[in-house]
């Protein structure tokens, strides 16, 4: 092994282990989140999981004996993927070159951005721009992203992985991890947010709701209480403490 390619590795290593855990442990809280707020799509979930998967004390065998089922999973698809659009978990940035120019879409006016320039790319707010998403931008309505609606959207509207060669190297790994734990839970529990026992938590031993500032104000953000904050990753606020409950 050559030391460039061993540089390589290394670096593609950290990102799996920076990067590739908690960006989809996020994506699954707030997936779990939102199917609370919207029982319809809750029930619309488990009825597939049911159609599909069968019972649910075996379908951790049947997912192991036929793992390509779970691409029979299409509106579990479109619920992720509408999460990641409410709430990706990370944004992008992109470096400046030599003739780069950055046009303010409101004036027309041009800036350089030469190679020590860096880019930031909000994907939250990318997201929720009704000029691409339409009156229904912070709702949240994975049918959007089901086959025959997909292909209504913009080409490049929907981006929580980036887009073109730089591209999450992770993301197939990330949406099948999110679809098996989905597949596995949703029948098996319901999630009620719990931002209501935040002073019970405090001295739980986590990092979280260690400071009563933050519970000062405005505690929403666009309607949701379980807001990012940014932390490494974006995180839900207060990392998102909720009750487990054995589903009915």
């Amino acid at each position: 092994m050559d030391a460039e390619f061993r540089k390589m590795a290394i670096t593609q290593i950290r990102t799996f282990i920076f990067a590739g855990h908690d960006t989809t442990s996020t994506a699954i809280a707030y997936a779990f989140y939102l199917l609370h707020k919207h029982q319809d799509c809750l029930e619309r979930i488990r009825a597939e999981h049911d159609a599909v998967l069968g019972p649910i004390d075996q379908t951790p065998q049947v997912i192991k004996n036929d793992p390509y089922i779970l691409n029979k999973l299409e509106y579990t698809m479109a619920v992720i993927k509408e999460t990641l659009r409410l709430f990706p978990p990370v944004s992008a940035t992109r470096k400046g070159a030599p003739g780069l120019m950055i046009r303010d879409p409101q004036s027309g006016e041009a800036y350089p951005a030469p190679p020590d320039f860096l880019v930031w790319v909000i994907h939250y707010a990318q997201h929720r721009n009704p000029k691409v998403w339409g009156d229904s931008a912070d709702l949240f309505m994975p049918a959007r992203f089901l086959p025959e609606n997909e292909s209504k959207l913009p080409e490049t509207a929907w981006r929580p992985f980036e887009r073109g060669p730089r591209n999450c190297i992770g993301q197939e790994l990330a949406m099948l991890e999110s679809r098996i734990v989905l597949a596995l839970v949703c029948r098996s529990f319901d999630f009620q947010p719990a931002f209501d026992a935040l002073d019970e938590l405090k001295d739980d031993g986590t990092v979280w709701a260690k400071d009563e500032s933050f519970r000062k104000g405005k505690q929403d953000l666009d309607g949701e209480e379980a807001y990012p904050v940014f932390v490494g990753t974006a995180k839900p606020r207060e990392g998102m403490p909720c009750r487990v409950l054995k589903a009915q």
